[in-house]
């Protein structure tokens, strides 16, 4: 299902996003070095929000979005994508973010993509759980907008810049 909204589309499910320049789809002009990232969360809200404040960011090249965790990994695993980045909720049913963490640590051709967790849970617990495995940042999903993009563009920003000194 596609849902269109104010210059941008954004596929639900396991599918890719775009921006929409006038009226036909093309790729919005993107630095070099943007990352493609993968965003497994279950909640669309909150899915059309991040997919929203990604987009906005110049480092973004590709946003893939997986409503379902499960699906996510699938994706992972078959190869089917390979993101530079991805974020993470943490209290999805079926599969939890921890299980996926804990599934992508295991596999050697899945360990070295940087993992956020990008989630309502502010327990210290689950941040330092987030922070033992294999994540790289731990964000609180914040209420305004204007936080989120500030908080994802300081990650990408870091992620690229590990990137480049590696």
């Amino acid at each position: 299902m596609t849902q269109h909204r104010a210059g941008f589309i954004a596929n639900v499910g396991l599918k890719s996003s775009s921006r929409l320049w006038a009226e036909e789809k093309i790729e919005c002009p993107r630095r070099q070095e943007a990352l493609n990232i993968l965003v497994i969360d279950d909640d669309e809200d909150d899915m059309e929000m991040i997919v929203d404040s990604l987009n906005n960011n110049m480092d973004v090249k590709q946003v893939t979005s997986a409503l379902d965790a499960a699906k996510g990994v699938a994706a992972l695993k078959s190869g089917e994508m390979v993101p530079d980045l991805i974020f993470l909720d943490i209290n999805m049913p079926a599969m939890d973010g921890f299980e996926v963490q804990k599934i992508l640590s295991e596999d050697p051709k899945l360990a070295d993509i940087p993992i956020v967790f990008l989630t309502t849970s502010a327990r210290r617990d689950d941040v330092l759980r987030a922070l033992r495995g294999t994540a790289v940042h731990y964000i609180v999903k914040p209420d305004r907008f204007a936080d989120l993009n500030d908080k994802t563009a300081e990650v990408i920003r870091l992620v690229i810049n590990q990137k480049d000194d590696g």
